[in-house]
């Protein structure tokens, strides 16, 4: 999928609305969402199309499920509001 031509739409929030309904159909991933948002950017990696087409293919499979579990978990927070987390404290690693 050609990015720059996305990007250079002047219109944000049309750019927006096509990346998430591309992202809903299953056909790109977050960082291109991301990308063609913002209207500016690229995207680098080492991803063969192998790769690529894997996991696309996962992003695929889940989006139903994720969607669906979000809209449970979703109902559950009200029950937290006011709760406090902390994340454990991680270790340095020195080399």
């Amino acid at each position: 999928m050609d990015i720059a031509r996305m990007q250079r739409f002047s219109d944000s929030r049309i750019r927006k609305e096509a990346a998430d309904y591309f992202v809903q159909q299953g056909e790109m991933p977050g960082a291109m969402h991301f990308a063609v948002s913002e209207g500016v950017g690229g995207l680098y990696g080492v991803e063969t199309d192998a790769y690529y087409q894997a996991n696309l293919e996962m992003f695929r499979r889940s989006y139903k499920e994720r969607a669906s579990l979000r809209r449970e978990l979703g109902k559950y927070r009200p029950s937290f509001r006011g709760w406090k987390w902390t994340p454990p404290r991680t270790k340095t690693l020195s080399y």
